[in-house]
């Protein structure tokens, strides 16, 4: 995000000399997520916290797993293999399975979990802004610079 133009500092973008590890954008991470484990904790209470921080890193794991099951077709595919009924089941019911444990997180009667549910869902939907954000962007710089190249 910072090498877009987003989320300045564009230091938080470097990479280690030697290593070539984002370490600087490892230390905001680790910063932000003390931020949220302290705040929570003292707005929540401990257990609370663990709750609020437990779902939501569960639904992400969650929602990875369902994408990465929903793309198992078209990889299959680009790999000139041959997808079959089978696969296809598999990933329909993985896919549903996940989905029902997700969309049990939304009907809970515990605050922390509502809580981390509808942030999750919060930070998604900026993500996905984001991701419109910077599509449109690159849709119009490219006719900018084929134009700038023909000239």
């Amino acid at each position: 995000m910072t090498r877009d133009g987003f989320f300045p500092p564009e230091q938080v973008s470097r990479v280690h000399s030697r290593y070539q590890t984002p370490h600087v954008a490892a230390g905001v991470m680790a910063i932000a997520s003390f931020l949220i484990a302290a705040i929570s904790t003292v707005l929540m209470g401990g257990f609370n916290a663990f709750l609020f921080t437990g779902v939501a890193g569960t639904l992400g794991s969650i929602l990875v797993h369902i994408m990465a099951n929903a793309s198992l077709p078209k990889i299959l595919r680009d790999r000139e293999k041959r997808i079959g009924y089978v696969n296809m089941a598999v990933t329909a019911v993985a896919i549903g399975f996940l989905a029902f444990i997700f969309y049990g997180s939304f009907i809970s009667i515990s605050i922390p979990v509502l809580v981390a549910a509808y942030s999750f869902v919060a930070w998604m939907v900026a993500g996905l802004i984001y991701i419109e954000l910077r599509t449109r962007q690159s849709r119009t710089r490219a006719p900018l610079e084929t134009a700038a190249g023909k000239r």
